[in-house]
């Protein structure tokens, strides 16, 4: 739609929802690494879903403090090679551990599979 940004002067983003990688390529076209993956856009939505069923209360007190965020996400795509659980951090940091455990366990199933790292590469993939 917006040819990886080229044709908008300002990134279409909303950092609370946006995959790690994606902070740590640059968000758009990185003329070394390619487009961001769909495993990107899979992050994104599971970071939408995950706050609609935690009632907007993703990242907690953070959401206000983009740039601690942002270091959060990149610390998250830095783990490259280790064994690391994303969903637990951001349920943590969020304060929302008891609202996520009475979310029922078919999702909790979908948000492990979202939110798993590929220890690969620096990629989350579903």
């Amino acid at each position: 739609m917006t040819h990886y940004n080229d044709d908008v002067m300002f990134p279409i983003l909303d950092v609370v929802y946006t995959a790690p990688e994606v902070l740590l390529k640059g968000v758009g076209y990185n003329s070394t690494q390619g487009a961001c993956l769909k495993s990107s856009d899979i992050w994104s939505l599971g970071m939408v879903l995950l706050d609609c069923f935690l009632e907007g209360k993703l990242w907690g007190a953070f959401r206000s403090k983009l740039p601690e965020v942002v270091n959060i996400l990149l610390n998250m795509a830095s783990y490259a090679n280790k064994e690391m659980n994303s969903l637990e951090e951001i349920i943590k940091i969020s304060g929302c551990s008891s609202k996520y455990k009475d979310i029922d366990t078919t999702f909790h199933y979908f948000f492990k599979t979202v939110f798993r790292y590929k220890s690969n590469s620096s990629t989350f993939y579903p």
